[in-house]
């Protein structure tokens, strides 16, 4: 699917309307770890966060299951690197909040703790994502995977044949 010009597809159901709402909350949550995390210095862990809330937007605006795939991933990368962390600060018998960097400390284990939150919303969200797709008729006629109905198919043969 292409990232742009994108088609906001409306929620077909209650379910994943409410899983919508949710995604948003989320991301502006993200958003906000991504901003702390620049001012307090983590510049390459606030842009990551960015380009996570983007494929987290294009995910919900386009009900698509294959952005919430990615998302997950790029979230559990960044959650692996939180504990990868910890570990090395626990293997060397050091605290986990040392005392000249409380504010960085907590700001990093609460976006763990978010991660994880985040990570069982969008895996949620996937398979309702998913289940519409596949309601859709995801047998080569579909909107969303690139049937003959598609503007984006252009007739192409289907995978699932």
């Amino acid at each position: 699917m292409c990232c742009f010009p994108i088609e906001q597809v409306k929620p077909p159901n209650k379910r994943s309307e409410e899983l919508v709402t949710k995604l948003e909350v989320i991301m502006f949550i993200h958003i906000g770890f991504a901003v702390i995390k620049f001012f307090i210095g983590n510049f390459g862990g606030g842009l990551m966060d960015l380009l996570i809330c983007f494929i987290l937007w294009q995910g919900y605006y386009t009900l698509s299951f294959c952005s919430m795939v990615m998302y997950i991933t790029f979230v559990s990368f960044s959650l692996l690197q939180i504990f990868v962390g910890m570990g090395t600060i626990v293997q060397n018998g050091e605290s986990l909040i040392p005392a000249d960097k409380v504010f960085p400390a907590i700001i990093q284990y609460s976006s763990g703790a978010f991660y994880i939150i985040a990570i069982y919303f969008a895996f949620q969200a996937y398979k309702e994502f998913k289940a519409i797709a596949y309601d859709g008729g995801m047998d080569g006629s579909s909107f969303f995977m690139g049937g003959r109905s598609s503007p984006y198919g252009y007739g192409a043969v289907s995978m699932f044949i």
